[in-house]
């Protein structure tokens, strides 16, 4: 009997101290229990989130067409015989209708006003939803033609050169200008960048999201760009044509600002840019003399875009 009755009380000791020790250590336990799954659930958002988030690069390619506008200015012939300038010309763009022959055409849609563009999103950039920021290098391909008819030029066209060199110079054409009318008509005279003036930059971009629902994501634009006018001038001078190579012929300095649609990895960009080019160093005949003009520009245009890469 004495010893049934140790054991049942062993036996309550044991219990009452399994209770004892339980009611201390369970909610520990649950504490670690829920600090563990915590971490866990966040170690997983973190890895879900990951993509496109800070530090993560992504990439992007454009393709589109634009159109162009250019304000007045003086251009200025320099050379052998030569130092005229027509003043306040404004010259216009080469646009081209859609033609699917042409813009779908492997080997003419360059033919068209074109911008081509890739670009890279920035370290301190932030996910796609907080906006990004991208530095792009870029090829605006602008076209500018003179329109003739009669203008205003002065300066001066030295006759006897003129004769020398086997122009076919009549005596409206040659002699001192000032503020004069002058007849700027296809058969003698013609000045264009029509192959074309390629503005050649850099940009550094900035997206701010303003409407976001699962894939589609619409969103504001600015930029601010600068680089090199790389210029194919055509030009025809006393009915003696000169088409020159492409050469380095100016710089430009443009900002902007425009609308997108993203659908997934997807980009439909308008944009409004405008900008100063300096073209200081343009070709005028052969190696001999230069054309010099200065004037503001804007450009729209409309592009598609792939975004790519493990931020994309």
């Amino acid at each position: 009997m004495c010893r049934r009755s140790l054991f049942i009380c062993k036996r309550n000791a044991f219990l009452l101290a399994a209770a004892f020790f339980a009611q201390i250590f369970t909610p520990a336990l649950a504490q670690i229990d829920e600090d563990t799954a915590h971490a866990i659930g966040l170690e997983k958002a973190v890895k879900k989130n990951s993509k496109g988030g800070q530090g993560e690069a992504a990439w992007y390619v454009h393709w589109g067409y634009n159109q162009s506008r250019y304000t007045k200015s003086d251009i200025h012939f320099k050379g052998p015989g030569v130092d005229f300038t027509l003043l306040q010309v404004r010259a216009g763009d080469m646009p081209m209708a859609f033609d699917p022959a042409v813009h779908l055409n492997p080997t003419k849609f360059t033919i068209p006003q074109f911008n081509a563009r890739f670009g890279r999103s920035l370290p301190w950039s932030t996910s796609r939803r907080g906006g990004r920021w991208w530095f792009s290098g870029g090829w605006d391909h602008l076209k500018y033609k003179l329109p003739h008819g009669l203008l205003r030029a002065s300066g001066t066209i030295d006759e006897a050169w003129a004769l020398d060199a086997g122009w076919s110079a009549d005596t409206a054409s040659v002699g001192d200008f000032s503020n004069d009318p002058f007849a700027w008509c296809w058969r003698d005279f013609n000045f264009e960048h029509s192959d074309g003036m390629n503005f050649i930059r850099l940009a550094l971009e900035r997206d701010i999201p303003v409407f976001e629902r699962d894939r589609f994501t619409v969103g504001l634009q600015g930029m601010l760009g600068a680089g090199l006018m790389l210029c194919r001038t055509d030009l025809r001078w006393f009915g003696w044509r000169v088409h020159h190579y492409w050469a380095i012929s100016g710089y430009a300095i443009s900002t902007a600002g425009g609308a997108y649609l993203d659908f997934g990895q997807f980009r439909v960009l308008a944009r409004l840019q405008g900008g100063y080019v300096n073209i200081a160093w343009g070709k005028f005949l052969l190696d001999e003399g230069r054309v010099t003009h200065n004037f503001g520009f804007s450009e729209t245009s409309v592009t598609l875009a792939y975004v790519f890469g493990p931020g994309s």
